[in-house]
């Protein structure tokens, strides 16, 4: 239930999917979408995930759950460790054997050993510490606090506080640019802010119009290779330009965006979206995959599940993977909806209607969902 995200180990072939609501997460074979093993999570057996990062050196999974546990997984749980502080996100430091994990609740990071998962120390931060996100080349880490607005850096090796950067938004997302070294940091309040990563000055600050409102959260992804930032949005993605902030080009979006990813295979831009709803918020059809080229031409629409939810992309084999959470974005259940009536059944509609005696077309309806949300793996072939 809920797959609320999806992550691709290429050199496994395995893409690994956490299901929120279901305690659990599952393991796709990547060549053929087949479901592998399903794996409960938590301390206690049944928690559920909240996020999920690889470690690629060891081949391992790292599940952070909200019973305050961080376990290591392979399809199997190997290791788990008991943290503090309502646990909300995780950054690995594949070098180091490290792992960093906001502890909301505490103000706190706790750096943990990914190799037996033994907490090495815990690094007090700002209030509310929600998103954190690593530096390889810097040797950095990078902390949102929401409680005071601020940005923790933390040095990755020493795990001590090196300064903090002050802003005027709310932090929400982070986001980091190796093409000139910049940190993005996305508020609230639809603000992204440039600071260059390793001295801390501040860039720039751009204000994205429309202002996002609380349910539409602010989306960020870099471009490393045109050297450019994305920013998504209620129906649109802005490019900007990662030193001035500038506006480069506006992506036009039939719905609203829940992912937002660039393409390491064609270099285009890939995003998903909701079907579009009601006056009550209920959706009354399937969401899709925009795929761009790097021109920013939409060059395909794809139909996938209800509400997607996530997206990832294998740069190996060009495989994308849309997890579909199939609910309502209150959590409801999606109720049966018409599919659209092909052309030529609007035909042979018509033309009963013209000679009565003809057999009646049959109209399809699409089956109510259950309680299961859905993975759909895709292979684009973008110019």
């Amino acid at each position: 239930m809920d797959p609320s995200a999806v992550v691709v180990d290429p050199g496994a072939q395995r893409a690994l999917v956490l299901n929120a609501m279901d305690t659990t997460i599952s393991v796709l074979d990547e060549r053929t979408g087949t479901p592998l093993t399903t794996t409960t999570v938590g301390s206690n057996g049944g928690a559920h995930p909240v996020r999920i990062a690889l470690d690629p050196p060891t081949g391992r999974a790292l599940v952070l759950t909200d019973d305050g546990s961080l376990g290591v997984r392979s399809g199997q749980l190997l290791h788990s460790v008991l943290l503090g502080g309502s646990p909300s996100a995780i950054a690995v430091d594949e070098g180091r054997a490290r792992a960093f994990v906001t502890e909301a609740d505490n103000g706190a990071v706790a750096i943990v050993n990914t190799q037996d998962v033994a907490l090495l120390r815990t690094v007090p931060v700002g209030p509310y510490p929600e998103e954190v996100i690593f530096d390889r080349r810097a040797g950095l880490v990078f902390v949102a606090n929401q409680g005071d607005a601020t940005v923790s850096v933390l040095d990755a090796r020493t795990g001590r506080p090196t300064r903090t950067l002050r802003l005027g938004d709310t932090p929400t997302s982070l986001a980091i640019g190796d093409h000139d070294r910049t940190l993005f940091i996305a508020g609230a309040h639809g603000s992204i802010t440039g600071v260059d990563a390793a001295t801390g000055t501040r860039r720039f600050q751009h204000v994205m119009s429309p202002r996002p409102t609380a349910s539409l959260r602010l989306l960020l992804a870099v471009d490393d290779a045109r050297g450019t930032v994305l920013a998504a949005h209620g129906a649109h993605i802005e490019e900007l330009d990662p030193s001035t902030g500038r506006l480069i080009v506006t992506l036009p979006l039939p719905s609203t965006v829940t992912a937002v990813t660039v393409d390491p295979v064609t270099g285009g831009v890939l995003a998903t979206v909701r079907g579009p709803v009601d006056a009550r918020g209920r959706v009354l059809g399937d969401g899709s995959l925009l795929a761009f080229d790097a021109r920013g031409q939409r060059r395909d629409t794809i139909p996938v599940g209800v509400n997607p939810s996530a997206l990832a992309v294998d740069p190996g084999s060009g495989r994308v993977f849309v997890a579909d959470t199939n609910l309502n974005p209150d959590g409801s259940s999606v109720p049966p909806f018409p599919m659209s009536t092909p052309p030529l059944n609007r035909f042979l509609s018509r033309l009963r209607s013209w000679a009565p005696f003809l057999p009646p077309v049959p109209s399809a309806r699409v089956p109510a969902p259950s309680t299961t949300g859905a993975v759909d793996v895709l292979r684009l072939d973008i110019g």
